[in-house]
């Protein structure tokens, strides 16, 4: 399971593989994303973006099928956030 950390604050804990959350307002700006393994508290991978208005985004920390040559996280972690 992993936590996830939204701007560093804690937003979902302890989510399942395969987990997916419910759709979360977002407001626009410049946001940084960080997945966190739960049993050990180490950041897996981290993801910072920058959001408009009126717009929709996916944030998935995905896996373990093979990605592309050179993808780091695609081809290392089960989880999934949207």
């Amino acid at each position: 399971a992993v936590d996830v950390r939204f701007d560093g604050r804690s937003l979902v804990e302890d989510l399942p593989f395969r987990g997916v959350t419910d759709y979360m307002k977002l407001r626009p700006g410049t946001h940084t994303v960080d997945f966190v393994d739960r049993a050990t508290g180490a950041v897996l991978e981290s993801r910072r973006f920058t959001s408009g208005p009126n717009l929709g985004y996916t944030i998935v920390f995905a896996g373990p099928a093979k990605g592309p040559e050179g993808m780091r996280v695609g081809n290392s972690s089960p989880f999934v956030f949207l």
